[in-house]
């Protein structure tokens, strides 16, 4: 049994960074358990060469290693490429040069990025402003203009 279905070309991904793509989409496949999954393998282009019964042997669950060995994480990944491309973008893989090296460095780096624009400006320094879409009440208070101390006059 053929293990990958053919991809059309695609000029803004080599077969290497949809593999990684189609691995960051297949369920039950976080960014911890794809990298111990291609260290396992030796490589992404192993592990998406490998067989149903290799990949059930590596304690990937059924619907996962199926996922992978009849293609449908490629297939996925095929129409998630062609969105991104349609918004002028383009995904870059963990194993790539251009990845940054710092982002290495964290914990959990996510096994691809979405990119649009200049991708050397990823390793230069910059600012992020993050938060919650949950936010604690206080957050809420502050935000909204009212003393940032909560309750007013202090806990």
């Amino acid at each position: 049994m053929s293990s990958n279905p053919k991809i059309a070309a695609r000029p803004t991904a080599t077969d290497r960074s949809l593999n990684w793509l189609a691995l960051s989409m297949t369920p039950g496949i976080g960014a911890g358990r794809g990298r111990k999954l291609v260290d396992f393998f030796g490589g992404i282009d192993a592990l998406f060469s490998a067989s149903l019964t290799e990949l059930e042997a590596a304690d990937l669950p059924a619907a996962t290693a199926q996922s992978i060995a009849l293609g449908k994480s490629l297939e996925l990944a095929g129409e998630e490429l062609d969105r991104v491309r349609e918004r002028g973008a383009t995904i870059l893989a963990q194993d790539e040069p251009e990845y940054p090296k710092r982002l290495l460095e964290i914990y959990d780096p996510p096994l691809v990025l979405y990119i649009k624009g200049d991708v050397q400006v990823i390793d230069t320094y910059g600012v992020a402003v993050i938060g919650t879409r949950h936010p604690f009440p206080t957050g809420l208070v502050w935000r909204s203009g009212w003393p940032a101390i909560w309750p007013p006059g202090g806990l």
